[in-house]
């Protein structure tokens, strides 16, 4: 509970976007990526380093003199890329290769929200990086960075898994290529319908033992994984809505592609995007 915070955040995007328009005069000198409530990010439009300082130059020029108008100090941070689905989903790579995230998958995990890194680690590595989806899901062999975790709510009795009903309430699932595993599911009531479990495999098994340090075991079904970091990596690119498939190809002087999509619409692709959106 900080009112005092929430006031100086209101007070700061009335600034930025009304009566300090910083926004409206920094529009014809840049690119305005996204913008909120403490903040905005923007791109310059030069093509080469001479065009870009003077353009900075006029940019921080617009702000210092904004900063003089509204009596309040701006700070400045440089990045060289931008990956962004929208003001909520979005990866920034700063000139060092560090980056920042937000959203459910390329936010950074921690211990007490571990759910499924290796795959946001490969949608990561991929958009910063360009490392293949199958080399970082490949590479890894701690079985704790595949684990899927679920929890049977209140509104659930119980849950089932290969036949047989779970006493406990949280799980640690893993895709399995056992063909006699099952999905994991949960049930209302005693004879209700089995539910599976989202975002869990069709086919899995479950360690709620320590699986720190532990080795993945050969019936790991990794393909499970890759398929579902290829499929963040397509649904944060060009959203969850994108059905148009490729309709012919261009390959460019420097290697990349010019693609059109069956709706008209038209991209430049590196080969892995094109590889990633055509499979």
């Amino acid at each position: 509970y900080a009112p005092r915070g929430n006031y100086q955040l209101t007070v700061l995007a009335a600034k930025l976007t009304g009566e300090g328009d910083l926004i409206e005069k920094l529009e014809p000198y840049c690119d305005i990526i996204q913008s909120n409530t403490d903040g905005v990010l923007v791109k310059l439009r030069a093509s080469n380093e001479a065009e870009r300082d003077s353009e900075f130059a006029k940019v921080f020029d617009i702000c210092q003199e904004w900063e003089h108008r509204t009596k309040m100090n701006l700070e400045y941070d440089h990045f060289k890329k931008v990956i962004q689905r929208d003001v909520n989903n979005y990866i920034i790579v700063d000139s060092e290769g560090g980056y920042k995230s937000k959203g459910g998958v390329v936010k950074k995990l921690n211990d007490l929200d571990y759910d499924l890194p290796i795959v946001n680690r490969a949608v990561v590595n991929y958009l910063v990086k360009g490392v293949p989806v199958e080399q970082t899901v490949t590479e890894c062999h701690d079985l704790r960075d595949f684990q899927k975790i679920v929890k049977i709510s209140s509104k659930y009795a119980f849950g089932t898994h290969n036949g047989k009903r779970l006493h406990e309430k949280t799980f640690r699932v893993f895709a399995s290529k056992h063909p006699e595993d099952g999905k994991i599911c949960k049930v209302k009531t005693e004879g209700a319908t089995e539910e599976k479990f989202a975002n869990t495999p069709d086919k899995c098994f479950i360690d709620n033992g320590n699986v720190c340090g532990k080795r993945i075991p050969s019936y790991l079904d990794k393909s499970w994984y890759v398929d579902l970091a290829k499929k963040r990596i397509k649904e944060f690119l060009y959203g969850k809505n994108f059905k148009a498939t490729v309709e012919y190809t261009l390959v460019r002087s420097d290697g990349s592609y010019d693609v059109m999509f069956s709706d008209g619409s038209s991209r430049v692709m590196s080969r892995e995007e094109l590889k990633l959106i055509t499979e």
